[in-house]
């Protein structure tokens, strides 16, 4: 299969908590609407937005907060945790009124450290990623596909590949035990995880031809805590 849609992204948004559970995803198309038939073969459960720039924004993560409450039940008497980062569609008005009334508490991450503390991105979304270029390699390579052109819609396929295998109790589990927050370890990192980075002259290497033709954008800013 080869890339007919070159720079097109999917982005997906997804929640797991420290238990080694996850919810559904969310996936963003870059259509001018959704329609139902891009989640075809996502994993059960799924919901699906659309927007032209391909990006999630205040209205679709206000969506994928009322996706989150209707399956994980939160209540002012049982109240969660949900750390994200502070992007401004994640801590607008809306969202912070919808939180507050469902017994959500919203945290964000400070800037620039999601590298280290985002669980999603230290367990998960780098097994997610290979499971689904691994996918898409298999759909190269099987009888018919030579020269078939990969589209924005065989990412629910490849997502519902990929999710099983990566979103699992272990990968979840670990990722917020080498971020530190659960079990609690306040001396997981030292002032040097976090220090500035060195100025250099050597020129920027290219790194374009590494990126494959057609890629999910994963959102890790979104929804990566829900703790309880």
């Amino acid at each position: 299969m080869t890339s007919a849609e070159r720079g097109n992204n999917v982005t997906m948004i997804a929640a797991i908590n420290a238990t080694g559970n996850s919810i559904p995803p969310l996936l963003v198309f870059p259509r001018a609407k959704f329609k139902d038939h891009m989640l075809n073969n996502c994993p059960p459960g799924s919901v699906g937005a659309s927007n032209k720039s391909r990006w999630s924004n205040e209205v679709i993560f206000l969506q994928f907060l009322e996706h989150f409450i209707n399956n994980v039940r939160p209540s002012i008497e049982k109240p969660i945790l949900l750390l994200m980062d502070n992007h401004e569609s994640h801590v607008n008005i809306y969202v912070i009124e919808s939180a507050k009334k469902s017994g959500i508490v919203l945290m964000t991450f400070h800037p620039h450290t999601t590298h280290k503390m985002q669980p999603l991105d230290r367990g998960v979304f780098g097994p997610f990623k290979t499971f689904y270029n691994n996918a898409m390699n298999n759909g190269m390579i099987s009888p018919g596909n030579a020269g078939k052109p990969v589209t924005i819609y065989d990412i629910s396929y490849l997502v519902g590949q990929a999710y099983p295998h990566a979103f699992v109790p272990n990968n979840i589990i670990n990722s917020f035990k080498c971020t530190g927050f659960y079990p609690f370890n306040e001396n997981i990192f030292t002032d040097i995880d976090f220090l500035a980075a060195n100025v250099t002259n050597r020129p920027i290497v290219n790194t374009e031809a590494c990126i494959s033709n057609e890629s999910i954008n994963v959102k890790t800013a979104q929804s990566s805590l829900p703790s309880t």
